[in-house]
């Protein structure tokens, strides 16, 4: 088993306008992280930033870190790959983690056909380029980032001092988007998801 309590590559948290006095980032003005605007390298960009009087820490992972398998930096896979994932709580996730890889999708969130038995890892890896349908596309981005955002608000709660959404509004932002079945509505979901995921505010241009 993996030791995530002794790695230096946790879950990606994110100062925003606040200055750290310790740690591996250093950031004077927040700006939206990236691998390569950062000019680190990618195990040292998912280090923890501290907290300051100056400013919150937003807690928050993206979908890429969550569930990338072909991302060597992608640590927070191995938090959810089985039931009451030991690596869940020994990297300081709250209760436990709410599905596995195996999780289908249709079963846990409200159930959009075209899925048909993906799981969750299948479709959070998943790109669109195997779908025509332009309404299809979109859902399947705005699922991914539901998986990312779920597994976020169940990790580090939600609130102020968490997540900027919590389960309950994540399932039915899902469930408003499917009944909609409209791209509009899949696109601006994927795109709220997406800037939470990243530590953006939920309105923020995409």
């Amino acid at each position: 088993m993996v030791d995530i309590a002794s790695k230096l590559v946790t879950r990606r948290r994110f100062l925003r306008g606040a200055t750290a006095t310790t740690g591996a980032l250093v950031a004077s003005t927040y700006v939206k992280p990236g691998m390569h605007a950062l000019g680190l390298p990618a195990a040292y960009a998912l280090v923890s930033a501290p907290t300051t009087s100056d400013g919150p820490v937003l807690d928050t992972a993206t979908l890429e870190y969550w569930a990338s398998s072909e991302n060597i930096d992608a640590e927070g896979t191995n938090l959810w790959d089985m039931t009451s994932d030991e690596e869940w709580t020994a990297a300081g996730g709250i209760g436990t983690n709410p599905y596995i890889h195996s999780t289908m999708f249709n079963s846990f969130f409200t159930s959009y056909t075209p899925f048909g038995l993906l799981t969750m890892l299948e479709l959070a890896n998943n790109g669109v380029s195997g779908y025509d349908d332009e309404v299809v596309q979109a859902a399947v981005k705005a699922a991914r980032n539901l998986v990312a955002a779920y597994l976020n608000a169940s990790f580090y709660g939600s609130g102020p001092d968490g997540y900027p959404l919590s389960v309950e509004e994540l399932q039915q932002m899902w469930e408003d988007a499917v009944q909609a079945n409209e791209q509009g509505a899949f696109d601006a979901l994927n795109c709220q998801l997406g800037n939470a995921n990243n530590g953006l505010p939920l309105d923020a241009p995409c």
